[in-house]
Order: C-alpha cells, then sequence, then structure tokens
C-alpha cells in the first residue's frame, strides 16, 4: 500500500505504510519483505526531500541484504530517481541509486 500511497502523492500516508510493513516484516521475520518495504520507505523520503532517511533506509537495505549473500541489491534496493544524491556512484536503469 505504501507504493499506491506514494503515487498519488499522499506521502505522509505512504511513510506510514511502509514503516508498518518494515516492523510486521521484521516480526515475521520475512527479510526480503522488509528489506523491499526499507527500500519502498527510502524512495518516499527521497521524493520529499528527506535525503538523511532516505539514505538511512538505503544503507539499512543493503547492510541487511549483504546478510544474505546480495541477492536483494541488483534488483530492488535503491528505487529512488537519483536526482540530487551526492555521492551516488551511479543511476541504474530503472533509476535505482547505488552509493559508494
Amino acid at each position: 500500500m505504501g507504493g499506491v500511497y506514494k503515487e498519488v502523492g499522499d506521502h505522509d500516508q505512504s511513510i506510514a505504510s511502509f514503516r508498518l510493513s518494515v516492523a510486521m516484516f521484521q516480526e515475521a521475520g520475512y527479510r526480503t519483505g522488509e528489506l523491499r518495504a526499507l527500500s519502498g520507505l527510502g524512495e518516499v523520503y527521497f521524493v520529499v526531500e528527506r535525503y538523511d532517511e532516505a539514505l538511512s533506509c538505503y544503507r539499512a537495505c543493503l547492510d541487511g541484504d549483504a546478510g544474505s549473500g546480495g541477492a536483494f541489491t541488483g534488483n530492488r534496493c535503491l528505487a529512488g530517481d537519483g536526482a540530487g544524491m551526492s555521492g551516488a556512484r551511479s543511476v541504474g536503469r530503472s533509476g535505482g541509486v547505488f552509493l559508494p
């Protein structure tokens, strides 16, 4: 639901939804869901120019992915649009930002 709220411009509700998703996935032990929710939360924070919080989510996503052998990173982590991210190494085909 967080992604739907983001698409319609209800960023506050999107943030709340992604935060709830992160907590629920953590409680359930579903790591992939947690990483996807963190990535989505980071994307919303990026859109609303809360860059420090976006970066925190992206880093948590990458740190969490490192423990799973990196299978998630190539597909989904850091799915922001890449505009204005200082220190970004590159922007992927889908607009994902990859940090150094």
